[in-house]
């Protein structure tokens, strides 16, 4: 904010001297510098969605759509977005183009251990203090499984709290954030989502590359275009903790269906996400 208007005059300068054809933001808020910064110039801004339309406050809801207006090109990250989107502005100014990984899978996983697996930030929007909840009524049923949450954040404490509380300590991991995520894949056998929001949901991606069956709940938005749910594992109500339950119980009782549905994870990753 203190250098606003520099920022802006260093990106037009930039763009004048070297001719930049085409300036592509890495999330919206890059346009509120570059929408000035190209005004009156010949470069087409393309800007690339990094969440959703309807992701955090009204504030960043109204700029998205005011973005929209100053971009040759906004790109979302789903179809569901995208029909989003549409109901405010033309379809000729949005592109969807889903996320790909280039993780790294030297081995994938054979689904053969009693492990749940979820990654991401311990922030409200990943929603893990939803499946610790989900994870009491699943370990009753099946007290050797262990659920690993692998990831850094402001709600540590508070969710090692609850694990406490919940007299889960025995049966859930929380780990921290690591650059050889793939070992963690490797070792699982059921990848779980828990968020109240997504841009995407990368590590669905990710987890499918391994083999693994996914669990999520139908947030705003991706899930439900990366998990085909009842083939390569479920899709439930946002925020239906017993339902979340009732599909990990599902798959960890069928070792049969768990690794069929591995399988075609593993399939369809390469087929759309590779």
């Amino acid at each position: 904010k203190k250098h606003y208007f520099q920022v802006v005059k260093g990106i037009r300068q930039y763009i004048k001297k070297n001719k930049i054809d085409i300036l592509i933001d890495v999330e919206v808020i890059a346009s509120l510098f570059s929408i000035p910064a190209t005004l009156f110039t010949k470069t087409r801004l393309i800007t690339w969605e990094h969440f959703n339309l309807y992701a955090g406050s009204w504030l960043g809801f109204l700029w998205r759509l005011i973005s929209v207006r100053f971009s040759y090109k906004t790109v979302v990250l789903t179809n569901e977005d995208y029909r989003a989107y549409r109901k405010f502005v033309s379809s000729a100014s949005i592109v969807t183009i889903y996320n790909f990984t280039t993780i790294d899978v030297k081995q994938v996983s054979n689904l053969n251990s009693e492990v749940v697996l979820a990654v991401g930030r311990l922030e409200k929007q990943k929603g893990f203090d939803r499946l610790i909840y989900v994870w009491k009524k699943v370990c009753d049923l099946h007290p050797s499984w262990t659920l690993n949450i692998v990831g850094n954040g402001s709600l540590k404490v508070r969710l090692e709290k609850m694990v406490k509380d919940l007299n889960l300590q025995s049966s859930v991991n929380i780990l921290p954030a690591t650059t050889n995520i793939e070992d963690y894949y490797t070792k699982a056998s059921l990848y779980v989502m828990s968020s109240r929001y997504e841009g995407f949901g990368l590590v669905l991606i990710e987890a499918k590359m391994f083999g693994l069956p996914c669990v999520s709940f139908d947030c705003k938005y991706g899930p439900s275009e990366i998990i085909r749910s009842g083939i390569d594992g479920f899709i439930v109500k946002d925020g239906d903790i017993n339902g979340l339950a009732d599909c990990l119980n599902k798959l960890m009782e069928n070792r049969t269906l768990l690794k069929s549905y591995g399988a075609n994870a593993l399939q369809d990753a390469h087929n759309r996400f590779s």
